[in-house]
């Protein structure tokens, strides 16, 4: 339990560090905002962070980003969610990657209208744990910061945490990229 803490206190801390001063920079909701970068806490534990801004209110961007249903129409690699959606259910996470769809079991993350993820170990890649998120962040009222970062740690015979964070950093901005077309599209006045 002790360990889930830190890694929620890191993250946390990461996820303010990465918004910037908030209160000091006034260029967080710029609409042409797309950050992503990795950050390497050492040769087994890389975080990858991507963020963007989306034209449209937080709760606008919550209601595309949980319509599971929809999302393989406009999403090129989540596919949907489908289980109860609450937090600790037992759900199945579809991705589509390089062309293959998977079916991924993960027990949700979830904190209504803020954001989900998981964290666990990955399926196909033992020894690594994945810590996965999307949050939908700070908002103005009509611009919304997007967030989605992901946290690698351990040991793997095959990948290192270096390269999966590097191969997963432009499928998670393109996903971003997606989401701001989708809600911008659906509210667009």
């Amino acid at each position: 339990m002790m360990i889930k803490k830190i890694n929620f206190f890191l993250y946390s801390l990461l996820l303010v560090i990465s918004t910037g001063a908030i209160a000091e920079n006034k260029h967080y909701l710029d609409e042409n905002r797309e950050v992503s970068f990795i950050i390497p806490f050492s040769q087994n534990h890389h975080y990858v962070h991507t963020d963007i801004v989306i034209n449209a209110t937080r709760e606008q961007v919550w209601e595309v980003l949980t319509d599971f249903n929809s999302m393989p129409i406009w999403s090129s690699s989540l596919l949907g969610i489908e289980g109860d959606i609450e937090n600790g259910a037992q759900v199945i996470v579809n991705f589509k990657i390089r062309g293959n769809v998977f079916q991924v079991p993960h027990t949700l993350i979830y904190y209504e209208n803020l954001g989900f993820g998981w964290a666990e170990e990955i399926g196909n890649l033992p020894g690594i744990t994945d810590n996965h998120r999307y949050i939908v962040g700070r908002s103005d009222g009509s611009k919304t910061l997007f967030i989605q970062s992901d946290e690698f740690k351990g040991i793997n015979s095959e990948r290192t945490t270096a390269d999966i964070a590097e191969g997963v950093k432009q499928v998670y901005m393109t996903f971003n990229r997606e989401l701001k077309q989708e809600v911008e599209r659906r509210f667009s006045q």
